[in-house]
């Protein structure tokens, strides 16, 4: 008997598998998009790791 988790699993690898394959382009792209993200999240002041005393006093996101 296949438990609700390990469908669920299997979907998600269909999914991956359908992107990459089916959807190369599709899948490169998001790849790039995700490393540009990494590389410019520093430069949007709410995720910078060390809090300026500026960003301190906001409010919460």
């Amino acid at each position: 008997m296949i438990t609700e988790i390990e469908k669920r699993q299997l979907q998600i690898q269909k999914m991956c598998y359908n992107i990459i394959h089916k959807e190369p382009l599709l899948f490169l792209l998001q790849m790039k998009l995700l490393e540009y993200l990494k590389m410019n999240l520093h430069l949007i002041p709410q995720f910078e790791k060390h809090a300026t005393p500026r960003n301190r006093t906001s409010e919460p996101l």
